[in-house]
């Protein structure tokens, strides 16, 4: 299991790369070096499937987050009829 740090610094990722391919991909910004057609389209899948994987971490450990906490009896309907409640 990832720690929370490591989780973050995954999405951070997106942050920088997103920008470097718009920016890298504007003709008025970078004039006769910018990336052509195929290398937009390249570096826009690899972002798309960062984002995606990121997507997916996200879930995942918020997902276990909340799985572990039901079988230490720490929240959620489970975690209340172990410690006696009603409902």
């Amino acid at each position: 299991m990832l720690i929370l740090s490591q989780v973050v610094l995954s999405l951070q990722l997106s942050f920088a790369v997103v920008p470097l391919v718009r920016f890298t991909g504007s003709e008025r910004k970078m004039g006769p070096f910018v990336n052509p057609r195929w290398l937009k389209s390249l570096a826009w899948l690899v972002a798309g499937v960062i984002m995606a994987l990121n997507g997916c971490l996200v879930y995942m450990e918020v997902r276990d987050w909340i799985l572990c906490r039901r079988r230490l009896g720490l929240g959620g309907r489970r975690g209340l009829r172990s410690h006696g409640g009603r409902g």
